[in-house]
């Protein structure tokens, strides 16, 4: 079946890996041409346009000069620097054959330029100014000014004939592609419909015979030829049915039947299920019951087979029975602190008792059924939940507070404060708001992970340039806090396969911790070196490090070591575990009892291609 499946997609798989190469190759095509035309051709116009603003404005300069109410000397000069810079700029940019001559004489021309320029400014008088002005220094301008419409012209020409080219380009693309796509379809499409109806004709035998199971005797048999997983199938249809034929024939069958097929449906519920009697006897009871409550099945005598339950179990299982079997309907619990513990072999869990009537049609209820609905995961999340907002409402309000109090006395000292009080409270309040966007961004890249929203953009990495980006954004906390910080790549250790954007917010969690946490006059060093095939980071400090007792859960969601320095909510290290898991690497702590911390995560290892950090 997985080959004729395989099979039948084939074409339809081909024909878009090749409309998905065309678009590729034709995307890339048309970004090329884009880009020569802004590198190339865009930046000799600007050069152009740059040069003949400068040239106007040194023709109107030495107008004025020549009526008498000229600007100062070093106006001209910087008209004429910024003509000269324009026109290194146009030297750097010749990429078209009919560019050089133009741009050669515009050198040559402007030489020349500059020195009718210095001999114009030595002229002893008004008119003789005027007469070289009108002689040589206006001829001399236009000559420029011809030069540069030549170059202008040139470059726009180039422009235009590189865009039309790029249209046409991606006008007989776009026909090869529509093309391509309709002969796929028109041969890939009737293959894939006569597979496909071919083994959906073989489903409908077989459901036709399974909808005859039911009839009396279980005569019902299929012929499917074939030797694939449908054959397969058909043989063993054939087969149960025969052995259910045989095994209804007597009435101890069907009660045996009867019998497991109930069991089955009470063990198949993943919860603790008792179900009782109407004098309160255990009837019978599932896996799952027998497993954490360590009840029975075949316990005796029944009526007293809820002593052996933990007092608080069986008291919870007694409210719910009682509560059925006085007619009060379906038993539901009020909340969570209906919950009660159940100690077992993986833990403690916490059980919510409900229980439902099991009528016995006139003569009313003749038993109850009580589950005992596991709600660990939901009581945790609850407990999450508090703490969350305890944790939550503390970091905010402390933040809060300092800005509500900032502002205030800006306020009152706006009438006669002096500047430098307000800019160290402002100061004061930047910090609180900095504060505060790391306890909502942590909150967020929280929600995203709890979404399943994240999502990995992974490329080969250079670990050099990801160290210095990290060291780099934390280089103002560590002046703050009297730290140094060092960056170290071992040799081997050059690139990495990884999202740049989600191991920085790694690495700043490590690096942030690490600082808050060591001596001032200390070093926070952080490294990389080669293991096996993956990259270890290593974040070190100086400071008094993670107690052993501690160690296993600083990775938790809100967990924060008793007596650590304030700030954060507890989520930083928890987020840098989901991320480095999601590039199937790994994260530890090591270290501790007061000669320092040393956090580490490994990321895959990846050849050095283009790696450049996100």
């Amino acid at each position: 079946m997985r080959a004729k499946i395989l099979l039948a997609i084939a074409p339809l798989v081909g024909a878009i890996a090749l409309l998905g190469l065309l678009s590729v190759l034709t995307a890339s095509s048309l970004g090329r041409r884009s880009e020569d035309i802004l590198r190339q051709n865009y930046q000799s116009v600007h050069a152009a346009q740059a040069m003949r603003e400068a040239l106007d404005r040194v023709d109107a300069e030495v107008s004025q000069v020549l009526a008498g109410r000229g600007p100062q000397r070093h106006a001209l000069d910087s008209d004429r620097a910024r003509f000269a810079d324009a026109l290194l700029l146009q030297e750097s940019s010749v990429f078209e054959s009919d560019e050089g001559a133009p741009t050669r004489f515009l050198r040559e021309r402007w030489a020349r330029h500059q020195k009718l320029l210095d001999e114009l400014a030595a002229q002893p008088d008004a008119a003789s100014a005027a007469r070289v002005y009108a002689d040589r220094v206006k001829p001399s301008h236009e000559a420029i000014k011809a030069a540069l419409d030549e170059i202008l012209s040139v470059n726009q020409r180039a422009m235009y004939e590189k865009s039309t080219s790029a249209r046409e380009t991606a006008r007989l693309t776009n026909g090869i592609v529509v093309a391509t796509a309709l002969v796929a379809l028109a041969t890939a499409l009737p293959f894939a419909l006569a597979v496909v109806y071919r083994v959906l004709r073989r489903l409908r035998i077989l459901t036709a015979a399974v909808q005859r199971l039911g009839d009396p005797g279980f005569e019902a048999r299929v012929a499917v030829p074939g030797g694939d997983e449908i054959g397969e199938l058909a043989v063993r249809f054939n087969e149960m049915a025969a052995r259910l034929g045989e095994y209804s024939s007597t009435s101890v069958g069907k009660l045996l039947e009867a019998q497991k097929t109930s069991q089955a449906a009470i063990d198949s519920i993943p919860d603790p299920t008792l179900v009782l009697a109407r004098d309160g006897a255990v009837v019978t009871v599932n896996r799952a019951a027998t497993e954490l409550l360590a009840l029975a099945r075949d316990a005796q005598p029944a009526d007293r087979a809820l002593a052996t339950l933990d007092p608080a179990v069986r008291a919870a299982v007694e409210r719910a029975r009682d509560h059925v079997l006085r007619g009060g309907g379906a038993y539901e619990p009020r909340g969570f602190a209906e919950a009660v513990c159940v100690a077992t072999a993986d833990g403690t869990r916490w059980m919510l008792p409900r229980g439902t009537p099991v009528e016995g049609g006139p003569g009313g209820v003749r038993g109850a059924t009580v589950i005992l609905q596991d709600v660990t995961r939901l009581h945790r999340f609850d407990e999450l939940r508090n703490e969350l907002v305890a944790t939550v409402a503390h970091e905010l309000r402390t933040p809060l507070t300092s800005l509500r109090m900032a502002i205030l006395l800006c306020l009152e000292q706006e009438a006669g404060g002096t500047a430098g009080s307000r800019a160290a409270l402002l100061s004061t309040a930047r910090q609180d708001c900095e504060r505060l966007q790391a306890t909502v961004d942590e909150l967020l890249d929280l929600a995203r992970i709890q979404a399943g929203e994240l999502e990995l953009r992974k490329r080969p990495l250079e670990v050099g340039t990801l160290l210095e980006a990290a060291v780099g954004a934390a280089a103002a906390s560590a002046r703050e806090r009297g730290v140094r910080l060092r960056a170290e790549a071992a040799a081997g250790a050059t690139a990495v396969s990884a999202d740049g954007e989600r191991l920085q917010i790694v690495l700043s969690n490590l690096l942030g911790n690490a600082i808050r946490h060591a001596p001032a006059g200390s070093e926070v060093a952080v490294h990389a070196r080669p293991e096996d095939g993956v990259v270890r980071f290593v974040v070190e400090d100086r400071g008094s490090g993670v107690p052993p007792e501690h160690a296993p859960y600083v990775f938790d969601r809100f967990y924060r070591v008793p007596g650590s320095a304030p700030g954060g909510v507890g989520l930083g290290l928890s987020i840098a575990r989901e991320i480095v898991a999601a590039h199937g690497g790994s994260i530890g702590v090591d270290g501790g009892g007061g000669d320092g911390c040393r956090f580490w995560f490994t990321v895959p290892a990846a050849p050095l291609v283009v790696a450049q950090a996100s």
